[in-house]
């Protein structure tokens, strides 16, 4: 939502801009904005005051590097490169080879340029968990965290903008803004582990990791766990380490999952014990239960927020957080509990964030992929042929899935618990997701290796019931599928229990709270005169009254975006 902006003039000197930042809220902590001028750039900052010594800030006479977020192995990368200070490690891995932020690890993004060379670089992480939009004409280059920012600045500097209908329709049949899109035409955005290169006035972009150029492993199952366990030991150390640096607490979430409850026993049985973890779901959910019950086991204090219907209104707020990109459903539930967690003292934010995807719901056939990928009733042929020839694009579906769905769309939580403090999860470090990643299919299907990574080396995370399944993971293959078939029975039937709803019930409260309800219904209709595209306006309307509130719920989020971004 903040972080940094750069205009770069390719004509003329720059003239000096005012850019605009959205307002924090109120549960956000202290802000700092810095800013460096430049013959023909511009470049500000707006970002929280936590970590900031660890948001580098560099600007001599050879080059300036900045970092919005969390490079947590920068300390290591001092070590291994023989550099007295960040400037010296950044000149030493520049001169080496020019996409050095490949050695980096964390939740990061960054700005580089070498004044000599005269080069830029901006980049995001692995799997794009910060995220970076770009603009690009004969007369400027604009780049930045925060696509509202962006946006006007264009406005500013009086370049026209206009509503991209490719990705508004994504944002409805798919809930989410894929490949390089944003919902404005004129403004681009990178893709996980992608870097754009400004030279001699041209842009280019290029992935400096791509899960596409991983080999599968032959391996023994053994081996593989072994391997498995010390990447994700080393990723703990890592994203732990930095909170002890500047003397936090570790907050971690816990679910009813297995991918928390991984990050956070792992962490603690390796000596970190100073975890604070965090639960929120429906009040008497499985998902409450099931935390309550590890963090009275294992004695580990437990904030547990109880969610409730009225978290979906602040409709615009939540939609400023992720600019209208993914919908606006997908992280309500998270966004209505960070004032809560305001006085507690801690650094990261751990989290087991992709940990499922890392570790195999992503294989499946092309079909059940596909319908992942398309995910409303109502045909739209022309979609159905962008999801068709976006799959071809792909070495296969898998993958095609992850770069478009999972990355930019599971990052949503990142985006939102990044307003408290900077997000971690070890499952994204860059060696852990290679590794996993390189694992044949057909031990990862229905998480197989997973559950014997965790029976083999965490056999305490197998002791309680998994929420997915309704039943513990250490049963064997069988009864666990006969655990999702009952579980899958009991949510159809017409009766109250915790394995009832999920974490976050939005379309039963919308069918069921009448204030809730006509709010919602009031905010589409009022805002859906925004779209001025007639067709575009047609099938909006006609999703938000046949489809479900899952679909509504993207209608309600692209009048807002267009509220947003385009008033």
């Amino acid at each position: 939502m903040h972080g940094f902006i750069c205009a770069i003039s390719l004509e003329e000197e720059i003239l000096p801009l005012n850019f605009e930042w959205k307002v924090p809220f109120d549960f956000q902590g202290k802000m700092i904005k810095r800013e460096i001028r430049g013959k023909n750039y511009q470049i500000e900052q707006y970002t929280s005051e936590k970590f900031i010594e660890e948001k580098l800030w560099i600007d001599n006479d050879t080059f300036l590097f900045i970092v919005e977020g969390l490079i947590v192995n920068i300390d290591q990368l001092k070590i291994d490169f023989s550099a007295k200070n960040a400037t010296e490690l950044i000149q030493k891995l520049y001169t080496a080879e020019k996409q050095f932020f490949k050695h980096f690890e964390g939740n990061f993004s960054g700005l580089f340029y070498h004044k000599k060379d005269k080069i830029w670089y901006t980049f995001n992480n692995q799997s794009g968990t910060k995220r970076i939009f770009y603009f690009c004409n004969s007369k400027r280059i604009v780049v930045g965290n925060d696509l509202f920012t962006l946006v006007k600045a264009l406005k500013t500097l009086n370049e026209s903008i206009s509503l991209n209908e490719q990705a508004a329709y994504l944002l409805l049949t798919s809930s989410i803004v894929f490949e390089n899109m944003t919902l404005v035409n004129e403004v681009k955005k990178l893709q996980a582990g992608e870097y754009l290169e400004i030279s001699n006035n041209r842009i280019h972009t290029d992935y400096y990791f791509n899960l596409a150029n991983i080999s599968k492993v032959d391996a023994t199952q053994k081996s593989m766990i072994e391997n498995l366990n010390f990447r994700f030991n080393e990723a703990i150390i890592l994203q732990h380490e930095i909170d002890l640096k500047y003397d936090f607490n570790h907050l971690t979430t816990l679910s009813g999952g297995l991918d928390s409850r991984m990050e956070l026993f792992s962490a603690k049985e390796m000596g970190y014990s100073q975890q604070i973890a965090f639960n929120f779901s429906k009040k008497g959910y499985a998902d409450q239960l099931i935390s309550k019950q590890i963090a009275e086991k294992y004695d580990i204090p437990l904030l547990q927020f109880s969610l409730s219907p009225d978290m979906m209104l602040p409709v615009d707020d939540i939609i400023a957080v992720n600019d209208g990109l993914i919908s606006y459903t997908n992280c309500c539930h998270v966004f209505s509990i960070l004032n809560q967690l305001k006085d507690q003292r801690f650094g990261a934010i751990h989290t087991g964030i992709m940990g499922d995807t890392v570790m195999g719901s992503s294989v499946n056939d092309d079909a059940r992929i596909k319908k992942r990928l398309y995910s409303v009733n109502t045909v739209f042929p022309d979609q159905i042929n962008y999801i068709d020839n976006l799959i071809a694009k792909y070495k296969n579906a898998e993958l095609c899935l992850i770069y478009n769905l999972i990355f930019f769309g599971e990052s949503n939580g990142f985006v939102n618990f990044d307003l408290m403090g900077e997000t971690l999860s070890p499952f994204l470090n860059t060696s852990f997701l290679s590794y996993a990643y390189s694992i044949p299919n057909e031990l990862k299907f229905n998480r197989k290796l997973y559950i014997e990574w965790i029976k083999t080396c965490r056999p305490g995370v197998a002791g309680f019931v998994w929420e997915t399944i309704a039943g513990k993971p250490t049963n064997n293959q069988f009864l666990r599928q006969f655990y999702r078939y009952k579980r899958a029975v009991i949510k159809r039937l017409p009766i109250e229990t915790r394995w009832k709803d999920n974490m976050s019930p939005e379309k039963t409260w919308y069918d069921q709270n009448q204030f809730v309800r006509e709010k919602l219904d009031q905010y589409f209709f009022n805002n859906v005169s925004r779209i001025s595209n007639s067709k575009l306006s047609e099938d909006v309307i006609a999703l938000y009254n046949n489809e479900d509130f899952n679909v509504k719920a993207r209608c309600i989020t692209l009048v807002g975006a267009i509220k947003l971004l385009f008033d």
